[in-house]
């Protein structure tokens, strides 16, 4: 399943899994963030919905999360890859975590080059969530540090060969 989420990219999955990965989605961001609850409700036909997002997919995830009315599908777990989502209270992410039926997983790294160096500059010096845990405390938000596993890398594949860890430890079940 991680290969295919790693191919598929940014398309829908079967089994109510989605991945939302980095590539094309500089310039679409803001066209998906609208459209992937309306494309859920439309086309997934499974009820419990699980999203895998890296980098600016988190993006995607977390206003997909705000927007979520959920009439026909829920949202189960929802998996943050290196997010480049600001961390802090200018983000909701009490409400985000309260729209979903299972857990806010963030996967962080400390080493992280992008987030470290890109992010901070486009957010004027405040930190991604995908470098640092999420500040606010809620029930249904857990915080991971993949910084000794995954080292200076902010690359798909790195973040992919953790989910098996988040298995493990007992975090998110397949």
């Amino acid at each position: 399943m991680f290969a295919a989420a790693l191919a598929a990219s940014n398309r829908a999955l079967s089994n109510g899994f989605i991945a939302l990965a980095s590539e094309n989605l500089v310039s679409n961001t803001d066209r998906l963030c609208l459209s992937l609850p309306i494309s859920i409700e439309s086309q997934i036909p499974e009820q419990n919905i699980c999203l895998l997002a890296h980098s600016l997919g988190a993006r995607v995830a977390y206003y997909c999360m705000e927007s979520w009315s959920g009439n026909k599908h829920s949202l189960f777990d929802i998996i943050l890859l290196a997010g480049a989502v600001r961390r802090d209270t200018s983000k909701d992410w009490g409400y985000v975590a309260s729209q979903i039926n299972g857990t806010l997983i963030n996967v962080y790294n400390d080493n992280d080059p992008d987030l470290k160096t890109k992010f901070k500059l486009a957010e004027a010096g405040n930190h991604a969530c995908g470098q640092k845990p999420i500040k606010e405390y809620h029930s249904k938000i857990r915080n991971e540090d993949a910084t000794d596993f995954i080292g200076k890398s902010h690359s798909l594949s790195s973040y992919l060969n953790y989910l098996p860890e988040l298995v493990r430890k007992g975090l998110w079940r397949v």
